[in-house]
């Protein structure tokens, strides 16, 4: 019996797939150049990706993830690692300044050491910004409550 043409054997019709000539991957009876999303290239044939990889290039590699995970270099966590904020589905590194941030990679929530944090900005710098004042690691525009502005 003769196959179709990407199929090397097939089995039952000419065209279920049983083995697949180099360059195509056997994927549920059928011969592909390349295989389905949630599946990957593997001896031959298209395997599933393990959850919860949505799209992936090996059982370790994920490449992007099920809802409520997100990438992380090439793994997917429901939480995003220390210094990055996850963007639609991927964790991105915040600001280089920032210690941690939300919202977007440039809104610090948290500084890197020797920097200043200016709350109401959510940035991140060596000196505070004009009308405001230094108060312990952090830039205020009013003194708390009891303290007072010091004198230089």
């Amino acid at each position: 019996m003769s196959c179709t043409a990407s199929c090397k054997t097939c089995s039952g019709t000419i065209t279920t797939c049983s083995t697949c000539y180099s360059g195509f991957y056997l994927d549920a009876g059928t011969c592909n150049n390349v295989c389905s999303d949630g599946l990957y290239p593997s001896n031959g044939s298209c395997v599933s990706c393990v959850h919860p990889c949505s799209k992936c290039a090996s059982s370790t590699v994920c490449l992007s993830c099920v809802s409520n995970y997100n990438l992380d270099g090439n793994t997917c966590v429901t939480s995003c690692s220390s210094g990055k904020l996850a963007v639609s589905g991927v964790c991105q590194s915040c600001a280089s300044q920032c210690l941690a941030c939300a919202i977007t990679t440039s809104s610090c929530i948290s500084c890197q050491s020797g920097l200043l944090y200016t709350q109401n900005q959510s940035s991140c710098t060596a000196y505070c910004p004009s009308s405001y004042l230094q108060y312990g690691s952090n830039c205020i525009q009013t003194c708390p409550t009891g303290t007072y502005p010091g004198v230089t």
